[in-house]
């Protein structure tokens, strides 16, 4: 869900070294995956909002 977001659009922006790395720790197939720890707890903010003139 969150490669999904906003977050998933972000390759172009990022660094390759950091994208990889970030890619590692949210694949449930990777031995880093932070998703599979038991000691893992994450919260996440999602706001959308729209203005109108």
């Amino acid at each position: 869900m969150l490669q999904e977001m906003l977050w998933g659009k972000a390759e172009n922006e990022t660094n390759s070294g950091d994208w990889t790395r970030y890619k590692a720790l949210n694949d449930p197939e990777s031995e880093e995956c932070l998703f599979n720890s038991p000691h893992y707890h994450g919260f996440y903010t999602y706001t959308l909002f729209q203005g109108q003139k």
